[in-house]
């Protein structure tokens, strides 16, 4: 649909020309002659992974966050490092991990949260990894939230809510 197509376009100039994360609201006052639902259809439909949802309504365009390929396999490197010793990542753990061995590889984008660089990383590592909620996994090795909790209770017999409690914050979740 070619309207679609100009719908898409047009959101994805504006983002591009923002350069930095901008909410839903302030997207819909700027482009006024696109609706809010279609505004939210084109940032979070099917094939939208260009638009990155960087905390709750507020999106930038996945060009803004440009990393090397350094930087990107530094990430995997982390990402990979972490899922030979457990079977998950979670995003947070990427985020902590990569700014404290990596700390001037974020530094260009002090707007980035957690999510966003999830959302970036989901679209450079797609086909590499398994991107479910905060969860990164191995392709073809999808665990969900509660699958880690599980996991948890699983292998630790003996647990506090306090070890609870530090998972739930790891994986930015509720306890499950």
């Amino acid at each position: 649909n070619s309207g679609e197509f100009n719908l898409g376009e047009a959101i994805r100039k504006y983002l591009i020309e923002a350069g930095m994360p901008v909410k839903t609201e302030n997207i819909v006052k700027e482009l006024s002659h696109i609706s809010e639902s279609q505004i939210n259809n084109v940032l979070s439909g099917t094939g939208s992974s260009e638009f990155v949802n960087n905390k709750r309504g507020e999106y930038f365009h996945i060009s803004i966050v440009d990393l090397s390929k350094y930087e990107i396999d530094k990430i995997k490197t982390v990402i990979e490092n972490e899922l030979n010793k457990k079977n998950f990542i979670s995003s947070a753990e990427v985020w902590n991990n990569v700014n404290k061995k990596y700390p001037s590889m974020l530094e260009p984008y002090p707007y980035l949260t957690t999510l966003g660089l999830r959302g970036v990383l989901a679209s450079v590592f797609k086909g590499k990894f398994s991107f479910n909620g905060p969860i990164i996994t191995r392709c073809g090795e999808e665990l969900s939230l509660s699958d880690v909790f599980a996991n948890f209770a699983r292998n630790n017999h003996h647990f506090t809510l306090e070890q609870l409690n530090e998972l739930k914050n790891e994986l930015g979740s509720v306890i499950y």
